[in-house]
């Protein structure tokens, strides 16, 4: 599966049938009792997280190369493979997932949050959506299988706080511009998502922080 992903092939055309051999081998994982401290067991499971990340970064170049033709794909035959993997790491993840869920979730997000500077910093007339479905469209896939539930949005939303929180204290030189993604997710989950109060609270804490932050 590492050799298929890294291979001199066209990737893009084979994005469908790689989400799927990846959630059956994440099932089997699971089976096996996933991170059991066994070493074959481990040695594979470090192989399939560098075999997602492999795949999320094809995602991304695709989405970039052809938009529409990575949304055709992704609601085709990526979304509920993806989904899968993503429901089965959180659902399990107050034990044997929880690291692994843990970096699966932050990757997926930092890439919707650096899709929407993209567009911000792209666009002079970029404004806040209502919906996630007008999200860009790299975006506007990602979000609802990260945040399919109530849970998943809360966890999603203490996430991004946590990420502004790491920018502002790491004294990251675009961490302004990165603030303006957050309150963009924050903003559509708090009218568009499945929670929307645990949004709308995060996103208070976020204005809140920025003006303790501001001087006097």
């Amino acid at each position: 599966m590492a050799a298929f992903l890294t291979a001199d092939i066209n990737i893009n055309e084979y994005l469908g049938d790689a989400s799927a051999l990846l959630c059956e081998v994440h099932e089997h994982l699971l089976l096996s009792d996933w991170l059991s401290g066994e070493s074959d067991v481990m040695d594979s499971c470090s192989t399939f997280l560098q075999c997602m990340s492999d795949f999320h970064l094809a995602m991304i170049a695709y989405s970039h190369q052809n938009s529409d033709g990575f949304c055709d794909t992704f609601k085709l035959s990526i979304r509920n493979p993806l989904r899968k993997i993503i429901q089965s790491q959180f659902t399990l993840s107050d034990s044997i997932t929880r690291d692994t869920y843990k970096e699966l979730s932050r990757k997926i997000c930092s890439t919707v949050l650096a899709d929407i500077l993209e567009n911000i910093k792209s666009s002079s007339s970029f404004a806040v959506p209502d919906k996630v479905t007008d999200l860009p469209a790299l975006s506007s896939n990602l979000v609802p299988i990260l945040c399919a539930t109530s849970a998943e949005c809360d966890y999603v939303c203490q996430l991004v706080l946590d990420m502004h929180e790491e920018a502002r204290k790491g004294e990251n030189k675009y961490a302004e511009n990165l603030r303006e993604s957050y309150i963009c997710l924050l903003s559509v989950l708090s009218k568009d998502g499945k929670n929307k109060a645990s949004a709308t609270s995060a996103l208070t804490r976020l204005n809140e922080d920025q003006l303790n932050a501001t001087p006097t």
